[in-house]
């Protein structure tokens, strides 16, 4: 089963309100930002194009998770972790890298063949815009594959 978010929070935005472009909500439900790199506003963007900020994504139901894609549409290889959450709080790390600068855009996927102990509701994506002064690095979506939690 796939699931897609149907709810975004962020520590930063670049637009303010829920449903403004470049605002966390703008990374709910399936990528809708054309497949090349482009800056978008049904992407999300933090305030700043130089800092570290974490798009946090929810889904409806928890899932046994064996893999996790992010859709990055601007400026990919700034996602410096990723973690999932699950629904009584427990916390994986799957990803932690340094901030690059990429020519593949747009960039898809992250991780797969995971085997976590704990089912998944929620992923938190950090991205560190500080290093490589390639500006704003946009998400546009983020889903998951499992099987649901009983």
């Amino acid at each position: 089963m796939v699931l897609w978010a149907t709810g975004a929070t962020a520590t930063s935005n670049y637009g303010s309100n829920a449903g403004d472009g470049w605002n966390a909500t703008a990374a709910i439900g399936e990528p809708d930002v054309d497949p090349e790199c482009r800056d978008d506003t049904h992407a999300w963007a933090s305030l700043s194009r130089s800092e570290v900020a974490t798009l946090t994504v929810t889904f409806d139901d928890a899932l046994w998770v064996s893999r996790v894609d992010v859709y990055q549409t601007l400026n990919p290889g700034q996602v410096t972790r990723i973690e999932l959450l699950g629904p009584d709080g427990a916390r994986t790390s799957v990803f932690e890298g340094v901030p690059e600068t990429s020519e593949s855009c747009p960039v898809q996927g992250f991780r797969d063949d995971l085997a976590l102990n704990h089912p998944v509701n929620s992923v938190a994506i950090t991205v560190d815009q500080s290093v490589t002064g390639a500006g704003w690095a946009e998400i546009d979506a983020v889903s998951i594959l499992g099987v649901f939690a009983t």
